[in-house]
């Protein structure tokens, strides 16, 4: 037989390359339970809005709802945001708490089954939360108590299944006027597929009425300011207009108001004598 060759020695092998630190890190962690101890995250849908239950709209009473001026004049949409610190503050929470407000809106929106918008007073401090802002909910109806045009509008065209408006307001120290500013917040698709049900619902009972947009007529106001000039959006002589909104028929319509006639003296003894069967 022949006799086997030598053998070819073998090469070592190669020693292994050292771990990355990524990789050890995760190896490590992979062997490792998760600690009991250790705070969860919370659901941001699930954070909690403080309230301030209508306290902080006491001071707005007059600038929303009074007839010493005209609704254009009683709301400023224009000033810049950096008018007050207060309101710049404001409006940087309400960005940075995006989900937790929409998340509000949405569920004030289904208890209350009305159109309306969260607003905010930037100039209020809650003693019960001194440290955080306070929200109120504003339905439509309320708003249109206020006969501005804008606020109005503004809850009456907006989805409320994939929107919530929010409105901060800085009433002036006079207590005649306030300084207000809009944002719109979406509302995240996981919250939307979760509440589409009940929000469908709500929308379509809603859509079978019509949403009345209410101005004041400059004839009607109490006190008008020396030297002011009407306003073509308040005009007695505008017609009814009709805005679109969306997925909702009839659309909406503006209703100026007129003014009533007193009945002269002849009316009342008409009446007195048709009472009477004279």
């Amino acid at each position: 037989m022949p006799q086997p060759g030598p053998s070819i020695p073998r090469r070592p092998r190669p020693p292994p390359e050292p771990m990355s630190q990524t990789l050890e890190f995760v190896t490590k962690s992979l062997d490792q339970p998760f600690p009991e101890d250790v705070p969860r995250i919370a659901n941001p849908h699930d954070m909690k809005i403080a309230e301030s239950r209508g306290a902080a709209l006491v001071d707005a009473t007059r600038p929303f709802y009074g007839n010493h001026r005209s609704a254009s004049e009683r709301f400023h949409w224009t000033l810049p945001p950096e008018h007050d610190e207060r309101v710049i503050s404001l409006l940087d929470w309400i960005e940075q708490m995006e989900w937790p407000l929409a998340n509000f809106g949405v569920q004030k929106f289904l208890s209350t089954k009305k159109r309306g918008a969260v607003v905010s007073n930037a100039g209020f401090i809650s003693r019960s939360h001194p440290d955080e802002p306070v929200f109120d909910w504003l339905t439509l109806e309320q708003a249109q108590k206020t006969h501005d045009r804008n606020l109005q509008e503004s809850m009456a065209t907006y989805d409320p299944a994939t929107t919530t408006l929010i409105f901060v307001f800085l009433v002036s120290p006079s207590y005649n006027s306030v300084a207000i500013w809009r944002r719109k917040l979406s509302i995240p698709l996981s919250l939307q597929l979760r509440m589409s049900k009940p929000l469908e619902q709500i929308k379509k009972d809603l859509g079978k009425s019509t949403s009345i947009i209410y101005i004041k007529s400059p004839a009607l106001w109490s006190r008008r300011p020396r030297g002011s000039v009407a306003s073509t959006s308040t005009s007695s002589r505008e017609k009814t207009v009709a805005i679109q909104a969306p997925g909702v028929k009839p659309a909406v319509q503006v209703k100026p108001e007129v003014e009533k006639k007193k009945p002269k003296w002849w009316q009342f003894w008409k009446r007195i004598t048709i009472t009477w069967g004279c």
